[in-house]
């Protein structure tokens, strides 16, 4: 524990305590900066304007709360606190702590047998308090809640869009092509001839493994422009519709809230499927054709 102290205003002794701001953000790169600044100044402020609070460090993630792979800083910081570096924390607001209710519940109980207050600031509720606990599972549940409709809200604009063949949606880049501005997909003819390689490979014979040590003997870059081929990115290639020009929706989908997996369509979802949306790479018959090696090969 700190060993500075500080006379309250009602003349005790009280020790100052060290407090750690935790800040997260959208993934929304153009709205990035302007919330980044606007939370921080508001949680530096107060902890500035707090006579028995000194700041000792700043923790930030971006990115969607439901996502443990973004919330690394939030990670770091309750390692902190375990470690005994900080005593205080403060932060925005409920919906930005914790990923759902019991999320927030358990990191708050967590740092109760630390010690360890949170203060939300936008809520004005400290965990530590006699009512903080009821006031979190109150609010967390709201912000869970909010949550959940916005998570409907996107899955509900993805369904309108995929009614539109004109739509973005349908012109996703893959290896070959690139958007042609007008909703459709233009082949990248550099790319598309190695596309064209690896059909006429497998057609013959080779494996997806001799394919890939073919193209890395050759100093054909990958998809991400490595050296190294996956054999994984080859199956993939070799399985796409895209390259006999027909583009299919809803392959996967996401799974019910609050979970952030895709989930592959067995059936559970229509697929949309928009045929000879735009220029083949692989003609049909050619594609078929692998098609049915690939399912032969599989069986035996």
């Amino acid at each position: 524990m700190p060993n500075v102290a500080v006379v309250n205003q009602f003349g005790g002794i009280e020790e100052i305590k060290r407090a750690a701001v935790y800040i997260r953000v959208s993934s929304n790169r153009k709205r990035q900066p302007r919330s980044l600044d606007n939370q921080l100044g508001g949680l530096i402020s107060y902890v500035d304007s707090s006579y028995n609070l000194k700041l000792e460090g700043v923790y930030a993630d971006i990115g969607s709360g439901r996502s443990a792979d973004t919330r690394k800083e939030l990670k770091r910081l309750i390692q902190d606190c375990m470690d005994g570096k900080i005593d205080y924390i403060v932060t925005k607001s409920v919906s930005r702590f914790g990923r759902d209710t019991a999320g927030t519940l358990s990191l708050c109980r967590k740092l109760k047998e630390k010690n360890i207050n949170v203060y939300f600031l936008n809520e004005n509720i400290n965990s530590l308090d006699e009512n903080g606990e009821l006031s979190l599972t109150l609010r967390a549940a709201v912000a869970e809640g909010d949550s959940c409709n916005k998570s409907e809200s996107i899955k509900w604009g993805i369904e309108k869009s995929a009614e539109d063949e004109t739509s973005a949606i349908y012109s996703r880049r893959c290896y070959g092509y690139k958007p042609d501005g007008r909703g459709g997909l233009a082949i990248v003819k550099s790319e598309a001839e190695v596309v064209r390689r690896i059909f006429d490979s497998y057609l013959s014979g080779m494996g997806t493994h001799a394919i890939k040590v073919s193209l890395e003997k050759d100093k054909i870059p990958s998809p991400t422009n490595k050296e190294k081929w996956s054999k994984r990115t080859i199956e993939k290639i070799l399985v796409n519709e895209k390259y006999c020009g027909d583009v299919i929706i809803y392959k996967t989908y996401m799974a019910e809230y609050p979970s952030t997996k895709r989930v592959v369509n067995t059936g559970e979802h229509e697929k949309k499927i928009y045929k000879d949306h735009h220029k083949p790479i692989i003609d049909r018959e050619t594609f078929n054709k692998v098609q049915k090696m690939i399912e032969d090969r599989s069986r035996r």
